[in-house]
């Protein structure tokens, strides 16, 4: 084999197995409440796209409003990650599935590596400061429903290691593809550009997962 052609085969196989290694940092991913979670399908595909597997658990009836829904959505996301203990995995929501990716993170810390928190002030119920988890806490500028005030009054209760990211113009809505919701403000930036910054947080922080960082 020449030199030009060994040199290709050796970059062939380093990037295979960057993309092997990075299929095993994986997301389970909470949709928000009353919205269908196809919305969301195009954020998991380009967090997919850059070589992360992404599963998205439904709630049930589109809701998470009382214990046994909470419970249930919990116990599916211990389910998918004890199915798969070769993966390493980091749960993150919208919105209400950010609330239950919250109990999620609190109840299976030994099984998760990750926090992901979008478009949500919680947690507000139950305190997460001491959480040995990396946590990820994307808010939007414009977001009617989880506002940078209700964010910040709350923020005590995450670790003071969190990760923040505020993207500026954006807002509630443009988290998923689904529409005004209703109580938003009007977004300053497009939806596209609002996505791509939070696939960008997403895979940062599953890289960081991957190094044991926080």
């Amino acid at each position: 084999m020449s030199e030009e052609l060994n040199h290709l085969s050796h970059s062939n196989e380093r990037r295979a197995c960057v993309a092997l290694l990075a299929m095993f940092l994986s997301l389970i991913f909470i949709p928000g409440a009353m919205v269908d979670p196809t919305a969301y399908a195009p954020l998991a595909r380009e967090v997919a796209l850059r070589g992360h597997a992404v599963t998205i658990v439904k709630l049930p009836a589109r809701m998470a409003s009382f214990e046994w829904q909470r419970n249930a959505v919990v116990s599916r996301v211990a389910d998918v990650v004890r199915a798969n203990p070769e993966r390493k995995w980091i749960v993150g929501g919208h919105s209400v599935g950010g609330v239950v990716a919250c109990y999620a993170a609190r109840d299976h810390v030994d099984l998760l590596a990750g926090l992901v928190l979008i478009g949500t002030s919680h947690p507000r119920d139950f305190d997460l400061s001491r959480l040995t988890l990396d946590v990820t806490k994307i808010t939007a500028t414009r977001d009617g429903l989880a506002s940078p005030a209700e964010v910040r009054a709350n923020a005590n209760r995450l670790p003071t290691a969190t990760h923040w990211i505020s993207i500026d113009g954006g807002n509630h809505s443009q988290f998923g593809y689904y529409g005004f919701q209703l109580g938003d403000h009007a977004a300053a930036i497009s939806r596209a550009d609002q996505q791509s910054q939070t696939v960008a947080a997403i895979v940062d922080a599953l890289r960081r997962a991957d190094a044991g960082e926080r």
